[in-house]
């Protein structure tokens, strides 16, 4: 028989925790000048709480996605700490960094949905299907 999950883990409660410090963190704390291009998107903490992984977007069209990855990456210890200390856990998080590529997905799918012509409102759709009146041979 398959356990059931219940609503709401305690994982999911710290995440809330967790992402609220994350951007805190990354934002006002690291002196990195391409940590104010950052944005915490999302945390999944692991159910023993040993770690957590950590989407980011970058707000600056420019920032190349590989520098704040290598950014982050060097923070991380730094970031654990912090939290560790903050959210008073028991051990210290092992942060894994992903880039969220959901926003410039979606601009994609937009910019294609954009360059298809739409229907005309004017035009009937293809009546040779749908027609009633149609003479039945």
């Amino acid at each position: 028989m398959r356990r059931q999950r219940l609503p709401f883990r305690r994982a999911e409660r710290i995440g809330v925790h967790v992402i609220e410090e994350l951007r805190n963190l990354v934002g006002y704390e690291l002196a990195d000048p391409r940590a104010s291009t950052t944005e915490i998107t999302r945390v999944e903490v692991a159910d023993d709480l040993k770690s957590a992984r950590v989407w980011y977007r970058i707000s600056a069209s420019d920032e190349d996605d590989t520098d704040v990855a290598h950014m982050l990456e060097r923070a991380s210890t730094y970031l654990a700490n912090a939290l560790r200390e903050t959210l008073d856990l028991r051990y210290r998080m092992d942060l894994h960094f992903r880039f969220d590529a959901g926003l410039i997905n979606a601009e994609r799918i937009e910019r294609a949905l954009a360059t298809v012509t739409p229907a005309r409102l004017d035009e009937p759709p293809d009546s040779d299907a749908n027609d009633e009146d149609a003479p039945t041979p």
